[in-house]
Parts: C-alpha cells; sequence; structure tokens
C-alpha cells in the first residue's frame, strides 16, 4: 500500500511546537526518583519500560490496522532526511497511532485517506455493522451459538473465515508480545525488592500467556490488594510529574483515599482512575490538561477544585460521577475546551462560565447531560468564541433559566429538553440560523408561567418538527417574516 502524509509542514510544525503539543519524557537515569530507588529495582524499572513499549505496540495494532505498517513507512522516510515524515511521527508517538483527537476535541488524520473504523481493528477492517448482525443472525441459525458469544466476547480479536467469522483470544492474537511482556515481567520480578509486587508480577505474567480469564481476575485481585495498603496515595504518588494511562482503570481501590498529585505534573491520562473509589482528588497547580474518562464514574468524589492553569478537560473526564456536586472553577483563566459528556450524570447543581469566557473556544455536547440535581449555569451568555449550543447540553436538568452563548449560529438536539424555566420571555439571539429535534421540551410536571413570550430571530432558517417547544403557556411566538412553522412545532 503507498502512503501519503496528510498534514503539511506548517500544519505539523504548529501542531509539534512546544506551545501546542506537551512534551512527555521518561525519567532519565540521573533523575532524583531514578537514583533513590535501590539496584534491584532500578534494574526492575527497565524491564517495565519494556514491558510497557511491547503494551503499546500491541494497543497500536488494536486500534487501526495500518499502525504499525504506517510507522515503519515513517521510519524508512526518516532515514531519507524526510522532515514531514519526522514531524509527523512526533504526533504519531503523541497519538500512538493514525488517527488521534487533539486538545480541542478535533480528529487529527495523519495518513492521507483513513478513516476511523467503527470496530478498530478488533474486527475485520472491512466488516461493517450490518453485515456483522447479518453474520451472526446466520451462524446463531446453524447452531453456533458458543461461537458468535466468542465473538462478542471482549477477550477476543474476529477475523473472516470464508462467509463466516471466527474468534481469537487476545492471547492468541497477540502471543509474540504478550510473551515478550510476561518475560519482562519475570525479569522485573527477580530483581524487585517488593515481595508482593513480586506476586503481582508473576501472575500477571502467567495471564498472559493463558487463555483463562480467571487468571486475569487473580491478577487483577492481586494489584488491588497490593495497592490498598499503601498507606494514601500521596506516598504513592509523591514524586510523580508523569502517569500512564489506565494506571487503575477499573480496580476497587482506593476506598477512603484522598488522592494527591504532586507538583510538576501537567497531565492526567485517559482512564486513568475510572471506576475507582477515591475519596476526593487534588490536583497541583502545573496540571494543564486531564484526558478522556480519567475519573468516570468516581462516585466518592463531591467535590473538585480546577487548577488556575488548567487548558482541557477532555470527554467523559467527570462523568457518572453521581456523588460530585460543585466544580470550582474561579480560578481558571485559561480554559480553552471541555469535551463531551464531560460532567454527564454527574451530581452537579451549578457551574460558572464566568472566569474562561473569553478563552473558551471549543465546548463539547452533552457537557451536563442527565444532570438532574442541576439547576443553574452562569457565564454561559459572556462565552465569545462558542457558535452552537451542543446536543443534549442541559437535556434533562432542572434549568430555571435558559440562557444562550451570544455568538451562537445552531441549538442541538434536546439542547435544553425537561427544563423548568419559569421566564416570562425567552429571546433566541439573532444569529442562530437552527433549532433542533425537542430542543426547549418543558418538565410537564411542573407548573410554569402563563403567557410566555418567545422571540425567534431574523436569521432562524430551519426548525425541526419535533415539538421544539412542547408543554409551554404560550401568549405570544414572534417569527420572522415568511417563516413556515413546522408541523409538531409546539
Amino acid at each position: 500500500m503507498k502512503f501519503e502524509l496528510n498534514l503539511s509542514i506548517e500544519e505539523l510544525e504548529k501542531r509539534t511546537h512546544k506551545d501546542y503539543l506537551v512534551k512527555k519524557e521518561m525519567l532519565k537515569e540521573n533523575a532524583p526518583e531514578y537514583n533513590e530507588l535501590l539496584d534491584g529495582d532500578k534494574k526492575a524499572l527497565k524491564h517495565l519500560v519494556k514491558a510497557a513499549n511491547y503494551a503499546n505496540l500491541i494497543y497500536m495494532k488494536q486500534d487501526n490496522d495500518l499502525n504499525i505498517p504506517f510507522l515503519n513507512f515513517l521510519n524508512d522516510e526518516i532515514k531519507k532526511g524526510n522532515k514531514q515524515a519526522e514531524l509527523t511521527k512526533i504526533l504519531f508517538n503523541a497519538q500512538l497511532g493514525i488517527i488521534g483527537i487533539d486538545s480541542e476535541s478535533k480528529k487529527v488524520i495523519l495518513l492521507k485517506g483513513a478513516e476511523e473504523k467503527e470496530g478498530k481493528a478488533f474486527y475485520p477492517s472491512d466488516l461493517s455493522k450490518n453485515e456483522l448482525q447479518q453474520i451472526l443472525k446466520d451462524m446463531l441459525k446453524n447452531g453456533e451459538k458458543s461461537e458468535v458469544q466468542k465473538i462478542l466476547n471482549q477477550r477476543t480479536i474476529v477475523k473472516r473465515l470464508e462467509n463466516k467469522l471466527i474468534a481469537i483470544d487476545y492471547t492468541e492474537a497477540f502471543k509474540d508480545e504478550f510473551g515478550a511482556i510476561a518475560n519482562e515481567l519475570e525479569a522485573a520480578a527477580k530483581t524487585s525488592t517488593n515481595n508482593d509486587f513480586n506476586d503481582y508480577l508473576l501472575l500477571q505474567a502467567k495471564a498472559l500467556r493463558e487463555n483463562n480469564p480467571m487468571l486475569d481476575a487473580e491478577a487483577d485481585k492481586k494489584w488491588a490488594t497490593l495497592l490498598v495498603t499503601i498507606n494514601g496515595l500521596k506516598e504513592h504518588y509523591a514524586k510523580a510529574t508523569r502517569i500512564g494511562p489506565m494506571v487503575l482503570n477499573g480496580t476497587k481501590w482506593g476506598e477512603g483515599i484522598d488522592l494527591v498529585f504532586a507538583e510538576g505534573l501537567t497531565s492526567i491520562p485517559d482512564n486513568s482512575f475510572k471506576g475507582t473509589k477515591i475519596n476526593s482528588v487534588t490536583f497541583p497547580s502545573t496540571l494543564t490538561n486531564i484526558d478522556e474518562r480519567a475519573f468516570q464514574g468516581c462516585t466518592n468524589i463531591t467535590s473538585v477544585t480546577i487548577p488556575a492553569g488548567m487548558l482541557t478537560i477532555k470527554n467523559h473526564v467527570f462523568a457518572d460521577c453521581s456523588g460530585l456536586k460543585t466544580v470550582d472553577v474561579s480560578e481558571c483563566t485559561r480554559i480553552t475546551s471541555i469535551g463531551n459528556y464531560c460532567f454527564e450524570k454527574s451530581g452537579l447543581t451549578s457551574f460558572d462560565f464566568t472566569p474562561f469566557a473569553k478563552t473558551l473556544t471549543a465546548l463539547g455536547e452533552g457537557i451536563f447531560n442527565n444532570c438532574g440535581s442541576f439547576t443553574r449555569v452562569t457565564g454561559y451568555e459572556l462565552l465569545d468564541n462558542i457558535t452552537s449550543v451542543g446536543s443534549n447540553m442541559f437535556y434533562n436538568c432542572q434549568l430555571a433559566e435558559i440562557t444562550f452563548p451570544k455568538n451562537i449560529t445552531s441549538i442541538g438536539n434536546y439542547s435544553y429538553f425537561n427544563h423548568k424555566s419559569m421566564q416570562t420571555e425567552i429571546r433566541i439571539p439573532n444569529g442562530v440560523t437552527s433549532i433542533g429535534n425537542h430542543a426547549f421540551v418543558r418538565n410537564k410536571n411542573v407548573a410554569g408561567v402563563a403567557g410566555v413570550k418567545i422571540y425567534l430571530p431574523a436569521s432562524l432558517e430551519t426548525v425541526s418538527n419535533d415539538y421544539t417547544f412542547e408543554y409551554w403557556d404560550f401568549a405570544e411566538m414572534y417569527m420572522p417574516a415568511g417563516f413556515n412553522v413546522p408541523t409538531g412545532f409546539v
């Protein structure tokens, strides 16, 4: 296959500049943190780094079939002195693949013509959702229930076999890589000075070599138990100025522990503490980025203070944090983007955009989706650079007042659905050209104000025909001249 680089030199230079791309480096051997380790632990750490590199290789293979061939292509081009390839490889390493998401939640595609497949590389690249469903139905009709179960199992990679699909356990699909990781873990266990940790390493090595989910469970249990023995996470991460992705993802670790990060940490990777039972979290002043789902489902967290230097908060970071009542952003004057569904299904009651109203340039969809206790948003009307109210932005919130960013041009589907507005007048900003499905449906179980006046802007071109203003007690609605009211508009 012939590869062609997608980004220009100018774009690559911008995206790899130190002001755009946060540089992450491993500790050097002369670093104080490394020198404080015992000799056996130093040797163990080197083996663990090698294991992590093999794990990255597996991730890239699972993410996209073209990742490794494209990386080989970049290396060949760099040997020829290709500057464009050299800069592209910097981005490739940063996002671990040909397709990634930048700090503004926009896709970055490094290979021209590359597409992100719905099933990643866990399924054949040419397999559509409809074809998958049909093949599985046919297999079930033929009595191949056990094979279908394997195909749908999270441990398997799916391949084609003529007109059928077959499932291969990932310990077999990545046998060489998993074997290499297991070797490094076993080597680390020989030199590490922590016996409990060594027991975990040996359990994990065995789990990587055998198609046995129970071995995975035993290793996970040992890891969680090992972490619980640490007297507070501040001790564990006291000098961690960088951490790897998914460090505690999905564990039951952390109940009653106050998570305190060290100064110097600039980024928290995706999925790092997802689903853990941490009691609270304290961020360092140096933090500028929190990646996707980092604290999703941490139901014990009740409040969070975002540091002044924060720039980006990615998708789903605090989603499903049902205990989270307050997020203090009072010192944040630099935030540029908040990702999709960031606070979805959290316990938030209010939020203030005022401190960073001038710097915010990207605001995703469904930020407060299904926050059933959410009643008030302030500073929303001050946002200068936001041009749309995203779909599901305040879906199923209990807003008593509807406000809009002043420069919006569109209002998404279900954006204010199920609100409890007590306003007598709503003015849609001039400049809005479209309003989506069910955008302003009122909570039918809460009595509203009678005689409400709605002002639609002269700029309005399209409105959904699906009950956009259902359950309002209107007195008047002012529409632009020549506007055709769609069926089911109110």
